[in-house]
């Protein structure tokens, strides 16, 4: 029995390593490779939600995600030692998190979301050198099989990486060299143009003593003209750089004005937020006509005021981040929390709901928590 189990979970393994080698076949794009290796092997270990990262000079850049909630709080840049992710790359060990705290990472779906109990952070290192890492978050532990398929997956996928990083710079490196060519062409045909011009001159010249004279003449007054227009140029460029000044000056005053509007609107968003929960709430008890002693037109006021109210508060909320992301105040905060505090913020939130549904919505609490 025990060798039937091995050689199952063998099976699993070796089906687990197809899976990914048909994700990384072809020649793919960084960011392509990277989104095809993530769902696979994210898939097929069964976990919930997975972040694909790639060095770019020695800073790992955001390039693929699974089943992310929000894209915006992903960091699109990590150092080397910042964060697990961060610190992974630069021990270039894998890095396995278990019972984590709530707000590490978060699996989301239509009908809720959960915090993901397990991590495992992947190195992707080829001789010595880092390529890129991968972060999986799963509500499930990971079992030895799963760890031991990542460990022997992730050399493939490094060299993978690694052939489409380079891929991209010999492109890189063949359409510059093919400009270069193109420029070389043309200053070729410049230069045959000019010889042909120059020989025309030469003959010129030669059938004639005054002729040559007079081109000496005419160079004189050509020297003499680019001199000048030498001179209004430079002043030009004088102009251009005093004004290039007054640009920046500028350009800094609007950068200091956007931020001082986005922090404004960041602070009204949010008064604006507390009377208008006020006014849905109210709103709301109005258009149900509990008492029975509201007409039918009233309760059509009610109604509209509610569903005006939530267009709003979702302007609002829209309004709220953007202007929190030009603020730069969009971060995360830990704070202490007693657990009477979040039962009692849950049913305020999930009670109305509830009772409008006609269900009966109860916390219950161990005594030992």
């Amino acid at each position: 029995r025990q060798f039937n189990i091995e050689s199952q979970d063998q099976l699993w393994i070796h089906k687990g390593i197809e899976a990914v080698n048909d994700s990384i076949a072809g020649e793919k794009e960084v960011r392509i490779l990277s989104n095809d290796v993530l769902n696979a092997l994210v898939g097929y270990l069964g976990c919930h939600v997975g972040l694909f990262y790639s060095i770019h000079n020695n800073v790992l850049e955001y390039t693929a995600g699974y089943s992310v909630p929000d894209t915006d709080t992903v960091p699109k840049k990590i150092r080397l030692g910042e964060t697990l992710v961060g610190q992974a790359a630069l021990k270039k060990e894998t890095i396995h998190l278990q019972n984590l705290p709530e707000d590490y990472m978060v699996v989301k779906s239509a009908a809720g979301s959960a915090k993901a109990e397990h991590v495992l952070i992947i190195p992707l290192v080829h001789e010595k050198v880092v390529e890129g890492v991968i972060e999986m978050g799963s509500l499930t532990p990971f079992s030895d099989t799963a760890l031991s398929l990542a460990e022997q997956v992730k050399s493939n996928i490094t060299v993978a990486l690694e052939t489409a990083k380079n891929r991209s710079r010999l492109q890189e490196l063949l359409e510059h060299t093919k400009s270069q060519a193109e420029e070389l062409q043309v200053q070729h045909n410049e230069l045959e143009h000019m010889n042909s011009e120059l020989e025309v001159q030469a003959h010129k010249l030669q059938a004639s003593e005054e002729e040559l004279r007079v081109q000496q003449e005419e160079l004189m007054q050509t020297n003499q003209e680019l001199e000048e227009r030498t001179k209004i140029v430079e002043e030009r460029n004088q102009l251009i750089a005093e004004r290039n000044i007054e640009i920046q000056q500028k350009a800094r005053d609007l950068e200091q004005s956007t931020k001082y509007k986005s922090e404004f609107l960041a602070n009204m968003s949010h008064e604006l937020r507390t009377p208008l929960n006020s006014i849905l709430l109210l709103s709301r008890l109005l258009s149900e006509n509990t008492h029975q002693n509201l007409v039918a037109e009233q309760v059509e006021y009610a109604q509209v005021i509610q569903s005006s109210g939530n267009g709003l508060l979702s302007l609002i909320d829209e309004i709220l981040d953007l202007s929190k992301i030009e603020a730069g105040k969009m971060e995360l905060e830990f704070n202490l929390v007693t657990i009477e505090s979040i039962i009692q913020n849950l049913k305020s939130l999930f009670s109305p709901v509830a009772k409008e549904k006609g269900l009966d919505f109860n916390i219950s609490l161990d005594a030992d928590v």
